[in-house]
């Protein structure tokens, strides 16, 4: 939603570097690398190897409609569940 809304935003960075992308769908930011949803066409546009390791966190309805594309993909995505 908003960059408030990162978790562990500086360890991410520090683990995954430029791997890491940051989506706010409410407040732009320098922090957020896309402003908008993460659909489909996102993931298509923004994903070059789907064969790659992600992890999806967030929402139950939102990790399960990322991880069905990123598998209609080819992607072994898992996800992160926070209770």
């Amino acid at each position: 939603k908003t960059p408030a809304d990162i978790l562990q935003q500086r360890e991410l960075q520090y683990y995954f570097g430029d791997r890491v992308h940051f989506v706010c769908s409410r407040e732009r930011s320098d922090i957020c690398s896309h402003f908008g949803h993460v659909d489909e066409a996102y993931l298509k546009a923004t994903i070059d190897d789907f064969s790659q390791e992600f992890y999806v966190s967030g929402p139950p309805a939102f990790t399960q409609a990322v991880k069905t594309t990123l598998k209609s993909e080819g992607s072994q995505a898992r996800s992160m569940d926070f209770g």
